[in-house]
């Protein structure tokens, strides 16, 4: 009897447990970069297939005049929310050779990724692949 009223109190406090665990998903693309960020650009990330007539994700680019920096976020498209798929965001000053990235098999989200870059373009690329490889990206764009 004590040992049954043992087990269901460990079954109990092990439920509640799981439950109050977050996830690490829990913000959203448009909060990973912090309450200071702004979006100031939004792209689409295509496909060269031609069954691929939809884009596979976007790749967005947030500003912070408190920071100084940009930040950059890929997600993709609101059908493949919360299904791992392999994400990818890169970033850099223009005229830099080195990238910043953050890249991996996401539910959600890949970034956010940082890069101060005053007075300067920046450039990034976004990728994601969920069957079909969409990229996109450009170069020397969000000056100032």
């Amino acid at each position: 009897m004590i040992l049954k009223r043992a087990s269901v109190a460990l079954a109990s406090f092990t439920l509640i447990t799981l439950a109050t665990i977050p996830t690490a998903d829990a913000a959203t693309p448009s909060t990973a970069c912090g309450s200071s960020y702004s979006r100031v650009g939004h792209y689409a990330i295509t496909s060269s297939f031609a069954q691929a007539t939809n884009p596979g994700g976007y790749l967005d680019i947030y500003y912070s005049s408190s920071t100084g920096k940009n930040c950059g976020v890929v997600y993709p498209t609101s059908a493949h929310q919360g299904k791992t798929s392999r994400l990818e965001v890169d970033i850099r000053k223009s005229g830099n050779s080195t990238w910043i990235g953050d890249g991996g098999d996401y539910n959600y989200y890949a970034g956010p990724v940082y890069v101060s870059a005053p007075g300067a373009c920046i450039d990034a690329l976004g990728m994601v692949e969920d069957g079909y490889d969409y990229r996109g990206g450009f170069y020397a764009k969000h000056c100032g």
